[in-house]
């Protein structure tokens, strides 16, 4: 539609500023996409990742454990850039195992928020009144999460706090000031 738009002058500034930042976040996305990857091991592929099903079903199965849900923010927000959606959604299904085999009883809440610079995931499930030693843990989940999160640039935290066991995630999803400052007004990008 923008690229439509250039042809008239009283829309063409803001065509292509529009035009620019759907390139950046196309280019941005794809590096996310190319990263997970890269990082695959051989023979595998990258799930879909789709963040809303992943919550929807993480949902069911606490509720079938008896843990009430709450979901702040919008899953299926069509801004979320899609690399960030896939780690995402390997965050969510990889804390639901988590949650199923260590929380107590409670609520689990989700807290989804974007910006144009970064979005951010926060999972909050109930601690147990009692440690499970029937369950011990190895940690290689929580260092998935964080190897997935850390190799975007991204920020990762998970731990106790207070009563609960708060997973958080933040990822960058605007290009860097660097990369923006590479192409000036009118330049073409790379895409």
């Amino acid at each position: 539609m923008h690229s439509q738009l250039l042809d008239d002058d009283s829309s063409r500034p803001a065509s292509q500023d529009a035009i620019r930042t759907a390139a950046r976040k196309a280019l941005t996305d794809l590096r996310f996409v190319i990263q997970l990857a890269e990082d695959a091991p051989r023979g595998t592929e990258v799930p879909s990742g789709d963040l809303a099903a992943a919550i929807e079903e993480a949902t069911e199965e606490f509720q079938a454990a008896g843990h009430p849900v709450v979901c702040d923010g919008d899953p299926s927000d069509e801004s979320i850039p899609r690399g960030a959606e896939i780690i995402l959604a390997r965050i969510v299904r990889e804390s639901a195992t988590n949650i199923l085999k260590y929380a107590g009883p409670g609520e689990v809440r989700f807290v989804l928020r974007s910006d144009p610079e970064s979005i951010a995931l926060t999972i909050r499930s109930p601690q147990p009144t009692t440690p499970r030693r029937d369950l011990p843990s190895t940690g290689t989940g929580l260092n998935r999460m964080a190897e997935r999160v850390l190799g975007v640039s991204g920020e990762f935290t998970a731990g106790p706090v207070g009563s609960s066991w708060l997973v958080s995630v933040r990822l960058p999803v605007a290009d860097t000031p660097s990369e923006s400052a590479k192409l000036s007004p009118g330049e073409p990008s790379d895409s």
